[in-house]
């Protein structure tokens, strides 16, 4: 492929709803590619839904999570994902539809977010989110490990005093 070919099918491919997860690939063979995070976390996924154009190698210092990381992968929408932490294991779909949760560590279950809660200075909602792995404040900052599937939108934000600052 040259690299106007590659160029259109990238432009194609951004068009559509991407999600980034660092971590790093093993192949587990018969299809299936294991994204660790940690050495109890770790997520599965069929080579089927893996878009090789879009992964990309990390340099040393690249990971802001300090997981030391060494792929960025960019998921399409619709991607099943396979979640195991510790002992919870959880198969979700990273799309829009899907109920936001996110594994709680300690008691080592997955939480449901089904409600919406405001900062009490400002009226206004602030959330953050996690796509897989790692925590972000919706409007930027805040990094720190966590697992699950909770997006920004008003539907599944999830609520933390720490993004609201």
């Amino acid at each position: 492929m040259n690299l106007s070919e590659v160029l259109k099918k990238h432009g194609e491919l951004l068009q559509k709803e991407l999600y980034t997860v660092r971590g790093n690939i093993v192949p587990m063979g018969e299809g299936t590619i294991k994204i660790e995070f940690s050495s109890y976390a770790y997520a599965l996924v069929s080579e089927q839904d893996i878009e090789s154009s879009l992964i990309f190698p990390l340099m040393p210092g690249e990971d802001p999570s300090g997981r030391e990381s060494k792929y960025a992968i960019k998921f399409l929408e619709g991607t099943t994902i396979e979640l195991h932490v510790k002992k919870v294991v959880h198969t979700f779909k990273m799309e829009k539809t899907t109920r936001p949760f996110y594994v709680d560590e300690s008691k080592e279950e997955i939480v449901y977010i089904d409600t919406e809660e405001q900062n009490e200075r400002t009226g206004l909602p602030c959330y953050k989110r996690v796509y897989v792995v790692d925590c972000h404040c919706c409007t930027g900052g805040y990094l720190n490990r966590c697992y699950g599937w909770v997006g920004c939108d008003d539907d599944g934000g999830w609520y933390d005093e720490r993004c609201c600052d």
